[in-house]
């Protein structure tokens, strides 16, 4: 979008002719005017009052997050542990578990984010290798070359993502088996406590107990059934 000052803490905001959707959430065909100075939004009507959790920061947000738009991007970085001239692929996969809302699976397994970076020697540098510390020199990127370039890598890129997915699924298995844990510890110290609870406390029922029992074990199930996503990947050269 277009976005023009109009006076201290206002801003008019309009649609704009790259606007990469057909419509940006809650912007008018002939734009807004909006204000992050409560003050001022009190005073003028006529002016919407910008927060982070105004719907369209919030619809702005899941558009960024469900559109494809951004996941793959190709850049110029430097490190001093990387020689100029070599290629990496950096890659974040996300920890997906889908599970029925009354599970509340968020609780022990949420959307996780799994890094990797993969150098072209099939080599796994995540650890050593921060994405902070991969500083982009903002050289412009030849298209056509680039292309060239990735077509005639093709095989070892592809060698590079098979590693990145073994390496992340064995990162996953291992936060599934420590959430499943931390679950069943959770979970089993509140049913010894209601077990104790009942034989003082008649109003305790056995059936809240075996409801939390049952919950347990669609827990365990539904986190065995998380899956892995690849969400973004960037091509990396050294310089």
């Amino acid at each position: 979008m277009d976005i023009e000052s109009h006076s201290e803490d206002c801003y008019i905001l309009r649609p704009s002719e790259s606007l990469r959707v057909a419509h940006f959430p809650y912007l008018q065909e002939d734009g807004m005017t909006v204000t992050v100075n409560r003050e001022i939004a009190l005073a003028r009507e006529d002016m919407s009052f910008i927060t982070l959790e105004h719907p369209m920061m919030t619809a702005a947000m899941d558009l960024v997050l469900s559109t494809e738009t951004g996941n793959a991007s190709v850049s110029v970085v430097k490190h001093p542990d990387l020689k100029a001239g070599q290629f990496l692929l950096e890659m974040l996969f996300i920890v997906e578990c889908s599970a029925p809302e009354n599970l509340q699976i968020n609780r022990f397994l949420p959307h996780t984010p799994i890094r990797l970076l993969i150098n072209q020697f099939q080599q796994d540098v995540s650890a050593s290798i921060r994405h902070e510390s991969l500083h982009e020199t903002g050289e412009s990127i030849n298209h056509e070359q680039i292309s060239r370039f990735l077509a005639s890598q093709r095989q070892p890129i592809q060698a590079m993502l098979q590693l990145a997915e073994q390496n992340a699924g064995q990162i996953m298995q291992d936060l599934i088996v420590q959430s499943q844990k931390t679950m069943l510890a959770s979970l089993t110290s509140e049913i010894k406590r209601l077990v104790r609870l009942k034989k003082i406390n008649p109003s305790i029922k056995e059936a809240e107990i075996e409801q939390l029992k049952e919950v347990t074990m669609l827990l365990h199930e539904n986190m065995s059934a998380a899956r892995l996503r690849l969400d973004a990947i960037r091509f990396l050269v050294t310089h």
